[in-house]
């Protein structure tokens, strides 16, 4: 009885000890290579750019083309330069959720159809929507996230294309 007592207490204080080093190390902002979330988003926000326009609207774009790059998104940056946005590429239409995990600012939310054209926008979503998603109404190819503000601010609206 003794052992037994012995091994569920030593088993306790293992599983606390190795929450704590979890906890300390930030491992749960970390790849499967051990790379810290900072390290993942200086690497992710070095892409090349493309340079894009929206009605008369010039706009710089980043696509986030991979899984790990469209679940990071824009999480753990501490903001977005002006006239900037993160386009997501998809390999099909689908309802394309978005969320604000580990976001830090506020962004305007585009949908676009195979064509470029906006089929829906959800303005200035909050980080602490999260753990809420955003959907469109309708199944898009492509999502744009820019500032908030960005499509009030240019006139943007559905129906608009995105000229790449």
């Amino acid at each position: 009885m003794k052992k037994f007592l012995f091994s569920i207490l030593l088993i306790i204080v293992i599983l606390w000890s190795a929450s704590l080093i979890l906890k300390e190390s930030n491992i749960f902002s970390m790849d499967a290579n051990g790379e810290s979330l900072e390290n993942q988003v200086k690497s992710f926000a070095s892409k090349p750019f493309l340079l894009a326009k929206i009605g008369s609207t010039p706009i710089i774009l980043q696509e986030a083309v991979t899984g790990y790059e469209r679940t990071l998104g824009l999480s753990g940056r501490a903001s977005l330069p002006k006239d900037q946005g993160l386009f997501f590429v998809f390999e099909h239409p689908d309802f394309n959720y978005i969320w604000m995990k580990d976001m830090k600012f506020s962004i305007d939310i585009l949908w676009l159809d195979s064509n470029f054209k906006i089929t829906d926008i959800v303005e200035d979503a909050t980080p602490q929507s999260f753990p809420n998603s955003f959907a469109p109404k309708e199944k898009s190819y492509y999502v744009l996230e820019v500032n908030s503000g960005f499509v009030r601010r240019n006139g943007i609206k559905i129906g608009d294309a995105l000229e790449i």
